[in-house]
């Protein structure tokens, strides 16, 4: 072994990952493949570009959180179908897990991976997150037949698929909101909570459609305002970046796809209201890389003083201290988790409550694709604005919402004409023409 580089350069490469394949995924070889070799895999596609930071990142966490819990005292080489099943009913049912443990295992190994799964794993995973967790495990079984750790995928052999109907889950379904609830909610964040910043940019993502990480990525240079020769106003927005918290750090990325990289034109009124917003709130309207919007500072009292504009707007901090008081106070829903039913020592009782689906700060953006489709915008107009990869997404996730005379006839369909009638003679039926019709018809 060369102790410099820790690899065995003489020995080959694929002895020694069938070697790995056969030992508990607990033990150093194993765990080494799948944390090591899968997710060193990831890092190159990240350096080349090919994948983005934040989808590795979300595929580690998976990773620890789902997979190697489950199977971390099970040799990679002997998972079974079976084994992937009951590994998919036990995310789906909420039903604990007992890892198998080896002589391979220490404590420590397994504590390290299972002790943190044991907690989550009581609870049943909602179709998305089932679908990224088994999407993970696939990724991972997909990587080592390549490497030739494995002959055969064992989730090839069962009947569970990762993905999930849009359009059949309560869960997914859009929440869009009419332009009074719009302005209602806008309304109670500018005058109750007395931050009329934030109810500004309510109306904002509203009329604009943007992602919660798009809007959080928007600078002042993103956005063009000017006036037409009548003195209106009209304007745009450029979506070029997005933003997210990791860490407490403030990550710049690129938007999801090529398609989200677009121009959104703005409403006469949204114009207006913008330009207003950055000559005459907005500290720094006026440099191209300041925030469009600013961050709350903690701790702060309402009002100017607590705005941080320098540091751009936190959506979640925003859904949870502003928009979630303002929907319970306009009577819209407010999503709530399940609750058991609980006892007191007193002997108070507390019935049990399901959970509620609210509205949510990405509805936002359904309301903006549905007021466009209702207002009769076309359904790929729409989808451009909305950055959806391809059209069939827009009609599969708003096609009930296009109204119904979109695409119709606009004119009615003349009837055929009637056949030509021949001033001569129809001739007989077959093929022999009376030569006396032909020489009466010549003269």
């Amino acid at each position: 072994m060369n102790k410099r580089s820790g690899f065995y350069p003489a020995r080959p490469l694929m002895r020694r990952v069938r070697r790995w394949c056969r030992r508990p995924v607990g033990c150093c070889g194993p765990r080494r493949f799948v944390r090591w070799g899968w997710l060193e895999s990831l890092e190159i596609r990240v350096q080349r570009g090919k994948l983005k930071q934040r989808t590795c990142d979300e595929y580690r966490r998976l990773l620890h959180c789902y997979v190697l819990p489950r199977f971390a005292a099970v040799a990679i080489g002997s998972i079974t179908p079976q084994a992937a099943e009951r590994f998919a009913a036990e995310l789906l049912s909420g039903a604990p897990h007992t890892p198998t443990p080896s002589p391979a295992n220490s404590k420590a190994q397994l504590a390290q991976g299972v002790d943190h799964l044991q907690i989550r794993a009581r609870r049943p995973l909602s179709p998305a997150t089932f679908k990224h967790a088994w999407g993970v495990f696939g990724r991972v079984l997909r990587y080592a037949v390549r490497k030739s750790a494995i002959a055969v995928n064992p989730l090839d052999n069962t009947e569970i698929e990762g993905g999930y109907a849009v359009g059949d889950e309560d869960g997914f379904t859009p929440h869009p909101l009419t332009a009074a609830q719009v302005a209602a909610i806008a309304d109670h964040i500018a005058t109750q909570a007395r931050q009329p910043v934030f109810g500004f940019a309510v109306e904002f993502l509203a009329y604009t459609g943007l992602r919660a990480a798009e809007f959080a990525g928007m600078d002042v240079g993103d956005v063009t305002v000017g006036r037409r020769r009548d003195r209106s106003y009209a304007g745009s927005i450029a979506v070029n970046r997005t933003r997210r918290k990791l860490g407490g750090e403030w990550i710049t990325g690129t938007p999801k796809s090529k398609k989200s990289r677009r121009t959104i034109l703005l409403d006469d009124w949204l114009a207006e209201k913008l330009h207003h917003y950055l000559t005459e709130t907005h500290p720094r309207g006026e440099d191209p890389n300041a925030p469009l919007f600013p961050n709350r500072r903690n701790g702060g009292a309402p009002g100017p003083r607590a705005l941080d504009w320098n540091a751009p707007v936190a959506p979640g901090a925003l859904y949870d201290n502003l928009f979630k008081p303002a929907l319970a106070a306009v009577g819209l829903p407010v999503s709530t988790p399940a609750a058991a039913e609980r006892s007191a020592d007193d002997g108070s009782h507390t019935p049990a409550r399901s959970a509620v689906r609210g509205v949510r700060l990405h509805d936002l953006r359904h309301t903006f694709a549905v007021l466009n489709l209702s207002a009769g915008t076309h359904y790929m107009q729409v989808s451009l604005w909305l950055g959806h990869a391809n059209f069939s997404i827009t009609l599969n996730v708003y096609g009930g919402y296009v109204p119904q005379d979109e695409g119709g006839k606009a004119h009615q369909l003349a009837p055929a004409p009637a056949p030509a009638v021949s001033a001569t003679t129809n001739p007989p039926a077959g093929n022999v023409v009376s030569l006396t019709s032909r020489r009466q018809s010549a003269g």
